[in-house]
């Protein structure tokens, strides 16, 4: 080997060349193979439910209100005095509107209380799609890209002492959320409701009247009016509010019973030694409905 080969071998600039030469390589090496993980990690982790920031996490329900933070609500049902069975319908839904909506499954639980250890409504309970719930049951929200929500009915009976149903509906995954629905059962007497007049509703009256009254708090949006027999009461078709439906035995209202605003229905007896009763059943949510029936007293 030449002189001029050994200079250029045993230089020590050429053996820091190489050696920066190798360490780059490698440097850049490891840069590709790093890169590539986390490019398949994060590819991965971008569509996994708990990656969604608290800022994107929308859990509501619809009787809340008009605001995103609203977690609580309470509202007064003083429908007939408590004489009434009522039924409340709401929505848990993983979106505020179309435009901000949870990208993650959200599951949840929904549970009830009464203020009272004992003497509270009778019957109290929800339901879902799928029937009776316990209370503490769970459920989820089950991400699909589009608004989900799923309907629960709370289902209050007759009550005569004063007393507050909380329901709790509070999210488990991705986030903890707590959103509380109180209602407040008021006992205090009002003409709400819906009764057969006194004075036409004998054993020789040629009619009966009834007046129906909506309650001081909100209107009435539907009213149905059912009947036993058209052979023995003929509806008054005079009547400004209501329409008759066909087989004669039922009518629908044309138009909501605003607050406090009472309408009187009569009906022809064809047979005036019957006395009626009448019952009914309300059901509020975002259009309150009346259920009324007449029936001969048994």
């Amino acid at each position: 080997m030449s002189n001029s080969t050994n200079n250029k071998l045993n230089n020590p600039k050429r053996k820091l060349f190489a050696c920066v030469a190798v360490l780059l390589a490698f440097a850049l090496l490891a840069a590709a193979v790093c890169g590539y993980v986390y490019a398949r990690y994060a590819s991965r982790d971008s569509y996994s439910d708990n990656q969604i920031s608290l800022d994107d996490f929308y859990f509501t329900v619809d009787i809340l209100g008009d605001s995103v933070d609203e977690t609580s609500s309470t509202k007064d049902i003083n429908v007939f005095g408590g004489t009434e069975t009522q039924d409340i319908t709401f929505y848990v839904c993983n979106y505020f509107d179309s435009l901000r909506i949870t990208n993650s499954d959200i599951t949840y639980t929904v549970s009830y209380a009464s203020s009272l250890t004992s003497g509270g409504a009778k019957d109290v309970g929800i339901t879902d799609s799928n029937g009776a719930i316990t209370s503490g049951d769970s459920f989820t929200l089950v991400k699909n890209g589009t608004q989900s929500s799923a309907a629960y009915t709370l289902s209050i009976g007759t009550y005569s002492n004063a007393e507050t149903i909380t329901v709790t509906i509070k999210s488990t995954s991705p986030y903890t959320k707590t959103l509380t629905l109180n209602f407040n059962l008021v006992t205090a007497s009002t003409d709400a409701g819906c009764e057969l007049t006194s004075g036409t509703n004998t054993s020789t009256s040629a009619y009966v009247e009834l007046l129906i009254k909506s309650d001081i708090a909100f209107a009435i949006g539907e009213v149905t009016i059912n009947w036993s027999s058209a052979s023995t009461l003929q509806f008054d078709n005079t009547n400004a509010y209501f329409t008759l439906d066909t087989g004669n035995t039922s009518a629908t209202s044309k138009k909501a019973i605003d607050a406090e605003e009472s309408v009187t229905v009569k009906f022809f007896k064809l047979d005036s030694s019957i006395i009626y009763t009448v019952g009914a059943v309300l059901s509020t949510g975002s259009n309150n409905t009346l259920a009324i029936t007449i029936s001969p007293s048994v």
